[in-house]
């Protein structure tokens, strides 16, 4: 018999109602507009794709003038600081921003459970050639965004099988991150997910006019 792999969609829904009933003891949310959840999903996008295009940035500049090993230090020593200064120019009240992966390098970029589950859903889409994009739940008292990254070729050098990884990336990331476990990709695997939690009181704020 052949097994029928459930889809991105049906798995991370699934994980959202449950998690909405879990949550659901607390103190009631405020009634979600369709104008609110395209606010969310418009700020979620802001985030996402400045954090992945200002590191992108300057992880190849790290590359061109000094090679994948300072890619590496570049995730090491400025990722972090980075990612908390894009936030805090979005200008959202209480929104929090950050990378995660089931193949952590990081562990201050631990998944928490929803963000596990989603990435767990996003590998199976991908393993099973469905193509994934960014989601949006809303839970609780906000919104938790998720935009999808997936491992580009040139990420292999610092993300490959160990045995081909650039030179100085082996001993780096021995010495940097001595438990890591983001090596062993391929070209098309889900890397990881930016994750963007956004309170829908500041949503209803940056809906008031003026």
């Amino acid at each position: 018999m052949t097994e029928t792999r459930p889809s991105v969609t049906a798995l991370a829904t699934a994980f959202v109602v449950l998690l909405t009933a879990a949550v659901g003891s607390g103190p009631a949310a405020a009634p979600a507009t369709t104008d609110d959840a395209g606010r969310a999903r418009e700020i979620g996008l802001q985030a996402s794709q400045a954090l992945q295009k200002q590191l992108g940035g300057a992880l190849m500049r790290a590359m061109q003038e000094g090679g994948p090993a300072a890619a590496v230090a570049v995730c090491a020593d400025t990722a972090q600081a980075l990612t908390a200064r894009i936030a805090r120019e979005l200008n959202v009240p209480g929104l929090e921003l950050k990378r995660t992966s089931l193949h952590l390098r990081n562990p201050a970029n631990r998944p928490d459970s929803l963000e596990t589950a989603i990435l767990e859903a996003y590998s199976a889409a991908l393993a099973g050639g469905e193509r994934v994009a960014p989601r949006l739940a809303r839970l609780g008292d906000g919104y938790r965004f998720f935009a999808p990254i997936e491992t580009k070729s040139f990420c292999l050098q610092c993300h490959g099988s160990r045995e081909r990884l650039a030179e100085g990336v082996p001993a780096l990331l021995a010495e940097r991150y001595p438990h890591d476990a983001a090596t062993g990709q391929a070209t098309g695997d889900l890397r990881g997910v930016v994750s963007v939690t956004i309170p829908a009181a500041a949503v209803m704020e940056t809906d008031r006019p003026e």
